[in-house]
């Protein structure tokens, strides 16, 4: 799996691609935090979506490694991961590439008509 990538605007962009050379999946390496001051412009939050027929096969890992590295090389200080409590296996994913738990907002959203907990966890570079 190769890793590529390239500068949009000031925020680099990071993509994979499988063994066909078909791009897995391109994002930025991170957004502005919802606190959109000065003072928050080192902290970014990242996105990591990988499409359901290719998760299991280190897309998503690669993705996320791939952001970190960029990040800390564009001299960004720490990343705020936001998850739905119930997405174990990106929550298992930011805890094996460094991120610690920092908390839980309960109740946040709706989905399903469920009640759901976002997860925030963060990776200090």
């Amino acid at each position: 799996m190769a890793r590529a990538a390239r500068t949009v605007g000031s925020r680099p962009r990071a993509s994979t691609q499988d063994e066909h050379s078909r791009a897995a999946r391109s994002i930025p390496v991170g957004r502005p935090t919802a606190r959109a001051r000065p003072a928050y412009a080192t902290t970014i939050e990242d996105s990591v979506y990988v499409r359901r027929d290719r998760r299991g096969g280190g897309i998503g890992r690669a993705l996320l490694e791939e952001l970190v590295r960029l990040a800390s090389d564009h001299g960004f200080h720490t990343v705020i991961a936001r998850i739905s409590g119930t997405n174990e296996p990106s929550i298992r994913l930011h805890r094996s590439c460094g991120f610690e738990l920092v908390g839980i907002e309960r109740e946040v959203g709706r989905k399903h008509r469920q009640w759901l907990d976002v997860v925030e966890l963060q990776r200090m570079l």
